[in-house]
């Protein structure tokens, strides 16, 4: 059996692999693993395969890295062997594997340094600071959705420590409400927003907030965001600027917008979670299906992490009633068989709850004034209960948190227990603070080691290509072959600069390049996709006679459940679409390496925020619904009244017999069938084509204005390569200067390698 040990460093992307004692080359490692810079999530499950191909029998592999990543390890040898049974005795063992730290703050330090002590201007430019400072200070977002009656409002109030989303009913509830994590802030303060993106204009302040102002601006028609701003002190994310967006219920209808961004937030690339709040008396509902359909295909088709980032309120799990077999525990697993049998989500990650109690808690230590004198009255009665009663410890249900947080979190419940504070134990038991455990472990898990690894690759990629200039540039000393090689290269270089042939070559090919083929081929599939829902909705209600109450019914599942279908489809297709855009970006700036692979530095790229979509990005089927009666028809038809006797006394054979009697009556019913091709299908082709015309119209806009920024980037790179070609042609013409150039360099080596020591020292694993 082959031993193999495999290291890899999140943050900085490097790995190593070595096999039995035998350290493999980068060329090597690249074969098995694949092109360097990627994640381990990215390439581990291919590399199970690759190492089964190499050794050709069974293997150990001795993993050195984070926690995280050991587990992804983990999830991808079980899916290999599933594969491969002939590779059962094969194995993954923990060499050296550590759970992940936070080094944000020392990384701002570091690179604050190292832009005052740099002896290149290159790391002091603006591109470089606002790289890192974009990757630093990137918001993560989590969304918080619910169905009807699940106490959202008060589920996210008692994170909030403060009564300021008002408790309203959802469905009437069509704002968006996004809290901003605010370290240290001693209170809330809220802006209110009308229009999106660029046109979002702010109409109404409060400073501090209350439920009062929340009410008047989600009154106001004219509101669609309201941002709050504010310490979410629940939640340890220390160097990550949290945003709890507060999104209105799936089932409002008026809000398919909103429903678009909670779908936006399922399909970005960073994964930010998803708290799903669930009102555990009343499951089987229609409102939540489009959501928890995508939720399972998102969890299905991808990683650990994708499990992760879900996790399940059950709220309100002090109001079952355990003399009728109402526990906890039960209503867990009727939760869990839910969500896995009606929408095949295995294996949820459900944490009971009673944010009432937790709010009302938190209000009192806060000293807020919105606690009113009942609300303490009753938090007074439920404390004693929740104290005494064993059952009502929800905290007991989190054992979904890592062995280290588990072992922090219990540390914390006996510190409290032994200190017999009541006010203490009885928020732990509530299950808030177990959720709030769950996602700093998920952000400190994910999200944290993310931003460290972009804020390095920010300037690491210009560092090493420094290192190399410095490093070739030190070889010339007393090397006369070398010298000689350098000063041919320079005059070929510049020669083919002033020619101008290849760049002229290279703008033409990027004039030429287009991503149509691939848009044509992304929509299709997302609309075939979507057709295929579509057609599983309305397939079945396509007869010619159904009865009007019936078809009413089937008019209200279509307007339910039709919009969230097409909201996500809409992020499906702002998702491929930006796919596409940064894959035709990666071309040119691959077809710009081709030419000329000793440039220090790259390009940098942008996606552009805003929507891609405008007003035509919208489906309204209320017009062809109240069409509904023009469709109604009666026709007469007999109907069964009564049975007649037939029986003659002089006939024994026919006593007994009876014949049925049929009255005249005339029956309305609906053509349900012409109703969907009349109406419902020309809407549905009509918002396609206007999606696929909006769609690709802003795509082609955009990639041409990327186009024409390139090239004018292309003349720019040009005329400076030109500059520093005939600056280093007179270096090498020049002794004395030859000299101050290899020392120059030797001093910025030393530089640099310090540097290194000092990044690695804090990224080091």
């Amino acid at each position: 059996m082959e031993k193999i040990y495999l290291s890899y460093n999140p943050y900085t992307k490097d790995r190593c692999l070595k096999i039995g004692s035998e350290i493999l080359s980068p060329e090597q490692t690249v074969n098995i693993i694949g092109p360097e810079g990627r994640e381990l999530s990215e390439w581990i499950d291919n590399f199970f395969e690759k190492i089964h191909q190499y050794c050709n029998d069974s293997f150990d592999v001795y993993f050195s890295g984070i926690h995280r990543d050991y587990e992804f390890a983990e999830d991808a040898l079980t899916k290999f062997k599933n594969r491969h049974t002939e590779a059962e005795g094969s194995g993954l063992h923990a060499d050296k594997v550590v759970y992940s730290k936070d080094s944000l703050v020392e990384l701002k330090k570091i690179f604050e340094k190292m832009q005052q002590e740099t002896p290149f201007e290159q790391l002091k430019s603006e591109e470089v600071t606002n790289l890192f400072k974009k990757a630093v200070n990137s918001e993560f977002e989590m969304a918080v959705v619910a169905t009807m009656s699940s106490g959202k409002s008060t589920l996210i109030n008692s994170i909030l420590g403060r009564e300021i989303l008002p408790a309203r009913n959802e469905a009437t509830t069509a704002k968006i409400a996004k809290i901003y994590d605010i370290d240290g802030a001693e209170h809330f303060s809220a802006k209110c927003f009308r229009g999106t993106g660029k046109d979002k204009e702010e109409i109404d302040t409060a400073d501090p907030v209350t439920t009062d102002d929340m009410n008047r601006f989600n009154d106001n028609p004219d509101t669609t965001e309201i941002d709050i701003f504010g310490d979410i002190v629940g939640i340890s994310s220390n160097s990550i600027r949290l945003v709890l967006m507060d999104t209105p219920g799936t089932n409002n209808s008026r809000t398919m917008d909103h429903y678009r961004e909670t779908m936006d937030l399922l399909k970005k690339d960073y994964k930010p979670m998803i708290i799903y709040v669930l009102n555990g008396t009343q499951l089987e509902t229609n409102d939540d299906s489009a959501l928890l359909r995508e939720v399972s295909e998102i969890i299905r088709n991808g990683n650990r992490q994708s499990r992760d980032r879900f996790i399940f309120i059950l709220n309100k799990a002090d109001e079952f009633d355990a003399d009728k077999g109402e526990t906890v525990a039960r209503k867990i697993d009727d939760v869990k068989k839910y969500l896995s049998q009606k929408h095949g989500i295995d294996n949820p990650r459900v944490f009971p709850a009673s944010a009432r109690l937790a709010k009302q808690i938190r209000q009192v230590l806060s000293n807020d004034p919105a606690l009113t004198s009942k609300e303490k009255r009753e938090l007074n009665a439920n404390m004693g209960y929740f104290i005494d009663e064993p059952s009502m410890h929800f905290n007991q249900f989190a054992d979904f948190l890592s062995p280290q947080t588990k072992l922090e979190f219990q540390s914390k419940i006996s510190e409290v227990e032994k200190n017999q504070d009541e006010y203490a134990m009885t928020l732990f038991y509530s299950g808030i603070p177990s959720i709030e455990y769950a996602i700093s472990e998920y952000l400190s898990k994910y999200a944290i080691p993310a931003k460290i690894s972009e804020a390095v690759s920010s300037f690491k990629g210009k560092i090493d290509a420094l290192n190399i200039e410095a490093e070739e540039n030190c070889a010339l000393e007393n090397n006369v072959k070398e010298l000689e090689l350098r000063a041919s290269q320079l005059s070929e270089i510049k020669e083919v600069l002033s020619k101008g042939d290849k760049a002229k070559s290279l703008k033409d090919a990027i004039k030429s390049a287009s991503s149509e083929k691939d848009r044509k081929e992304k929509f299709a599939q997302a609309r075939e996709k979507l057709f295929g829902k579509v057609q599983e909705l309305i397939g079945n209600k396509a007869k010619e006679k159904v009865s009007p109450s019936l078809a009413e019914a089937y008019v209200e599942t279509i307007n339910a459940t039709i919009p969230p279908l097409f909201a996500e489809f809409l992020s499906e297709i702002k998702k491929v679409t930006n796919e596409i855009f940064v894959k035709q970006v990666s071309s040119y700036v691959e077809q710009y390496r081709k030419y000329v692979e000793d440039l220090v530095g790259d390009l940098g790229y942008n996606t552009p925020p805003e929507a891609i979509f405008g007003t035509n990005a919208r489906i309204d089927l209320s017009s062809a619904m109240n069409c509904l009666n023009e469709y109604s028809q009666t026709e007469t038809i007999e109907v069964f009244d009564h049975y007649r006797s037939t029986s003659k006394w002089w006939n024994p054979l026919s006593w007994g017999s009876k014949k049925a009697v049929y009255r005249t009556e005339t029956e309305t019913f609906v053509n349900f069938k012409e109703f969907l091709e009349d109406l419902v299908q020309p809407k549905i082709d009509d918002f396609l084509i206007s999606v696929r015309n909006e769609t690709f119209s802003k795509a082609e806009k955009e990639e041409e204005a990327f186009k024409n920024a390139f090239i004018v980037k292309l003349d720019e790179i040009d005329s400076s390569m030109k500059e520093k070609i005939a600056m280093q042609q007179e270096i090498l013409s020049d002794q004395e200067k030859l000299k101050y150039m290899i020392a120059d360099n030797k001093e910025k080596l030393k530089w640099i390698n310090d540097f290194k020591q000092s990044l690695d020292s804090i990224l080091d694993i």
